[in-house]
């Protein structure tokens, strides 16, 4: 083998390691951006699907309000998120009988639609990060919230529902906080500790003669102490 035959072998061998290096590279760097673009799709998923959950828990919230925006609800923690405080103010509440069964169906269709969303994160979350959400325990508590004896005072369904709504609504809040956050374990606040401090119209309790006396106020009336 002459001189020149040695080097057209080195020189052959050499590119065929280069052109291998070459490809390896190719195939990683194609593996790299894969991964990437998996990884903003992913992440774009789970905000969407995240977004989806909090729509649906918003709308159950509005599924159980039931006062038309004449109750402003000021809904806030203790500093060690051992207790939550729902303050309601009355602004011209007619307080309609609140016994309605298709009202219950819309209840409960919205929950089954907020858990079916919530069940949607487990696609792009691990069970880990989402059992920090404690949304099993935040469901139960708002069903135990519901589960009061309304046969001798009516003013106990409304105080339920009231404290219902603004449950859900400081909920909605801790929700978002909790994927903003990066999944921290989120507080547990259990539903004997959600405490209505209800402001009527004329400074009494929130009883059944209060109510009995809203629902014989003329519209004007009582819709004088509604906002502009």
């Amino acid at each position: 083998m002459n001189k020149f035959e040695r080097y057209s072998i080195v020189a052959g061998i050499a590119l065929s390691a280069i052109s291998a290096v070459a490809s390896a590279y190719a195939a990683w760097q194609t593996a790299a951006q894969a991964k990437i673009a998996l990884q903003a799709l992913t992440a774009s998923d789970l905000n969407h699907t995240f977004e989806g959950f909090l729509d649906d828990w918003t709308a159950l919230c509005n599924t159980i309000d039931l006062t038309g925006g004449y109750i402003g609800f000021d809904v806030r923690s203790t500093q060690n998120l051992q207790m939550i405080i729902v303050e309601a103010t009355d602004l011209g509440y007619d307080f309609k009988p609140l016994d309605n069964p298709f009202q219950r169906m819309n209840v409960i269709k919205a929950m089954d639609k907020a858990v079916a969303a919530q069940d949607k994160l487990t696609l792009w979350l691990p069970s880990e990060r989402i059992n920090t959400m404690g949304f099993n325990a935040v469901m139960a508590n708002l069903i135990m919230l519901s589960r009061v004896d309304t046969s001798e005072s009516e003013a106990r369904h409304f105080s339920s529902m009231l404290k219902q709504v603004g449950y859900c609504k400081i909920w909605k809040t801790w929700f978002m906080n909790w994927f903003k956050q990066g999944y921290p374990p989120a507080p547990n606040v259990i539903y004997k500790d959600v405490r209505l401090a209800f402001n009527s119209r004329d400074g009494s309790a929130l009883n059944d003669d209060y109510i009995r006396e809203s629902r014989k106020l003329p519209w004007d009336e009582i819709h004088r102490f509604a906002p502009p």
